[in-house]
Formats: structure tokens, sequence, C-alpha cells
């Protein structure tokens, strides 16, 4: 059995953070905590230093909506039979206490899309960067139209990090390790891919249905494209870590898939 956190603006309900532990709650069972952040939570929790021009604005709200979302989860978990916490009194630093929160889970599970909802700002991506950064387990971040994978895209670029994000999907999601995988590395050197046999070896193992790519392309003009095309995916990737063998599956790269919210995206970095 797993622990995964699931985490809401109190005010913002993540449908499809729901939806995706339901799907998984039909192959293996897992304690779900449900972790409530309230407006005030989000001043805290995005207290970094601003980019030049940026600016944070938190919209008050009445309490009723946040305990009326907290009744909600509750009686969801209950109708559905899941073992589950509510952590709703947070209070204090909420990022600290998140980052305590992830020391303690296998899995993050967060809405990218109503996460930021409302709160004012206008480089939201450096923020959700900060957030992911500070976890201390894997993130999953679900765009909420998206539907639950067929298929994984699995991103390698030789580093290390990269190699964790794969070991980590296959210890905390073995359930989705049976569909159709495309292992992709891109270059446009002509070069093989770094330490294939033992990649082989170890990727064989856990996802039964591997396919490894090399795309022989410019990753700045032409992956983004290629991945749009693969729907009904989701991204495995260690791209939050500092590799810098590939620009094909950077910080930036991961970033820009996640605020066009084209593709769930797992993120596990050191």
């Amino acid at each position: 059995m797993k622990k995964i956190l699931v985490v809401f603006d109190g005010y913002n309900f993540s449908s499809a953070s729901l939806d995706f532990v339901q799907n998984l709650s039909r192959n293996s069972p897992f304690l779900l905590t449900g972790v409530f952040l309230s407006s005030i939570d989000y001043k805290t929790m995005l207290g970094y230093p601003l980019a030049v021009g940026g600016y944070i604005t938190a919209i008050e709200y009445d309490n009723d909506l946040f305990v009326k979302n907290v009744a909600y989860f509750k009686e969801y978990c209950e109708k559905n039979g899941f073992e589950y916490r509510v952590h709703d009194d947070l209070g204090g630093d909420a990022l600290d206490i998140l980052k305590t929160e992830t020391r303690f889970a296998d899995l993050l599970v967060l809405g990218s899309e109503t996460f930021f909802k409302d709160v004012t700002i206008s480089t939201p991506s450096e923020y959700l960067d900060d957030i992911i950064r500070d976890t201390e387990c894997p993130v999953l971040l679900l765009p909420e139209d998206y539907k639950f994978p067929e298929k994984l895209v699995l991103t390698y670029d030789g580093s290390k990090n990269s190699m964790y994000a794969l070991k980590q999907f296959a210890y905390v999601l073995p359930e989705l390790c049976n569909k159709e995988a495309a292992l992709v590395y891109g270059s446009t050197k002509k070069e093989e891919l770094p330490n294939i046999d033992m990649l082989e070896e170890f990727a064989a193992r856990h996802y039964g249905k591997l396919n490894i790519l090399k795309l022989d392309i410019d990753p700045k003009v032409y992956f983004n494209t290629w991945l749009v095309n693969n729907k009904n995916a989701l991204v495995v990737s260690g791209a939050f870590g500092r590799s810098d063998v590939s620009m094909l599956f950077s910080k930036s790269f991961m970033t820009e898939v996640i605020k066009e919210h084209k593709l769930p995206v797992f993120i596990a970095h050191q």
C-alpha cells in the first residue's frame, strides 16, 4: 500500500486529481491524504522573491466554500471505499508544512490548472517550479480535461535525474507500467543513447511494452509537436534537476508542457 497526497486550493476543487486516484484504486490500495490550502496559505506559500514585474494577489472567499469542498472530499472517499485523512488546519508556513507532508508520502497529485486559479501572478510557472523543486516525493501534475493514460512517454537524456525519474515511476506506479511506453532520447548529434545496454536491461524489466526511440530532431522546434500527437499519454521526466546533457528535456521545456496543459506529467528529481 502507498500513501498519496492530493493538494487542493480549498476554494477550487480539482476533479482530475480524484478521478486519477479512483482509476488507480482499481489495481492497488492506498492511503489518500487530502491537503487543503486556503487563500492565506497561498500568500505564505508563494512568498518567494518576485521576478521583475511580478505580483501576487490572493482573492478572499467565504469560508463556507472551503468547508463544503472538504466535506465533498470526505464523502467521495467514503463512497469509493478509500482509506483517507484530511489535513485542513495547516496554518503557519504552508510551504514548509507541505514539504514535510511530501517527505512522508509516495506521490503528490496536483491539479495544474486549479492550483493557481485564484492567485493573480504574472509569472506563475516560476512559483510552480519552486513548489515542484521543494517537494520530497514525486509529483504528478494533471490538467483538468485529461484522459487516464493509455501510453507512457519516458524522457531520457542520459543524466542521473532522467534515470531517477524512470525508477521512481516504476516503483510508485507499477500498475501503469504495463502500458505501451516510448522511451525517447532526442539529439541532433550522431551519437548512440548513453549507456544503452544498461538502460535496456533496467527498463525492459519494469516496462513490459517498451519501445526505445531516438529522435534526430531539433527538440526546440519539433519535439513539442511530436508530443502533442501522442494523445492520452503521460510524460515521465526528471527535468527539474540540473542536467546539462541535453536541452530536450530541460526544465523550461517541461514547464511549457505543464503551462499549456497538454498532458499529465510525472516529475521526480533528486
